[in-house]
Parts: C-alpha cells; structure tokens; sequence
C-alpha cells in the first residue's frame, strides 16, 4: 500500500458538486482510495470555473499489479515536443 497526498481537478464539464469527506474508492477495482478532500484552489477562465482538489489521504493498493521486466509505456519525449 503506497500512501501520500492526491490532486484532482474538476472543470466545467466535469465538476464536483459535491466534494467527498469520507474515504471512497476512485477506481472501479478498488486500487485507489481517496479522503479529506478539499479544494485549495479556483480559477475561472473562458472555459469556466476549474476547481484544484488535495485528497489529504490517498492509498494505492498495488497488490495485483503485474511488474513488467521493461517499460511497456511511450515514452513523454516521444509523445510531445517539450520546449
């Protein structure tokens, strides 16, 4: 079990009416668990109200992961020209 702080974001077409007080689980599998949340900052832009969310306590539960012998991801030089 990895546990730190987590960061969300909540925008226009996808805000938290609602933000949670008590631990919930993120993802359909249960790995990741997120609670105390708070919003820490606003910010309103021509696409609207964006909202910055700190989840105090987030756990991942990496149990079930597999390890791959290699990194199977693109890399991000790969996928963006970083100026």
């Amino acid at each position: 079990m990895v546990t730190r702080e987590a960061l969300a974001i909540s925008w226009a077409s996808r805000e938290w009416t609602v933000i949670p007080q008590t631990a919930f689980k993120w993802d359909e599998e249960g790995h990741l668990t997120l609670d105390r949340g708070k919003i820490v900052r606003t910010s309103h832009g021509g696409t609207g109200r964006t909202d910055w969310i700190l989840f105090r306590d987030a756990g991942l539960d990496t149990e079930g992961f597999y390890q791959y012998s290699k990194p199977v991801m693109t890399s991000p030089s790969q996928l963006c020209n970083w100026n």
